[in-house]
């Protein structure tokens, strides 16, 4: 027999959340809850769908679109009788993080452009320097017939090549 006292359901939600910024929701069953479904809602709207409880606990991924004081609540509900519950919590979502600034550069080419083609001839090396305004790292890819090795970007054969600058941004920046 479930016991009175017993919480049914209780939220987790990130401590900072933006908008913009994914954070995760998570429902959390009380002790000797059976698994069920929780779906989450916002005095906005709903967030997600009905969810399956997986051992105890159900997660979504939510991204704000609009900063101020919102409140969260989930539902949570199974076929066993008596086994379901509700749980709210005010959150305040904060404006968007201001992008991170990339500058990748090329030795002897300069500042080059994120996704501007670089032409180079094969077996041809260019090393690159990525830095952001955060002081984050720079994560580089490519495409065409070249590869990159450590901050070198090689040519492997004839074509143009592309690199992408990323940056993960850091708790100030997005």
């Amino acid at each position: 027999a479930l016991q009175s006292d017993v919480v049914p359901i209780a939220m987790r939600i990130s401590q900072t959340i933006h908008v913009g910024q994914p954070a995760l929701l998570s429902a959390v069953l009380g002790y000797n809850m059976p698994d069920g479904t929780a779906a989450f809602i916002s005095n906005l709207g709903g967030l997600s769908p009905s969810i399956p409880t997986v051992n105890g606990i159900a997660t979504w991924l939510w991204t704000p679109n609009v900063a101020g004081v919102q409140y969260i609540r989930v539902n949570y509900s199974s076929t066993v009788r008596n086994s379901s519950g509700t749980s709210e919590q005010s959150v305040n979502v904060l404006p968007p993080l201001p992008q991170d600034a990339i500058r990748l550069t090329a030795a002897g080419v300069g500042t080059i452009n994120g996704g501007s083609p670089l032409n180079l001839t094969v077996g041809q090396s260019v090393a690159l320097t990525g830095a952001t305004t955060s002081g984050a790292p720079v994560l580089l890819s490519e495409e065409g017939p070249c590869v990159i090795s450590g901050a070198n970007l090689i040519a492997l054969g004839t074509g143009q090549c592309v690199v992408t600058a990323m940056t993960p941004g850091t708790a100030a920046y997005a």
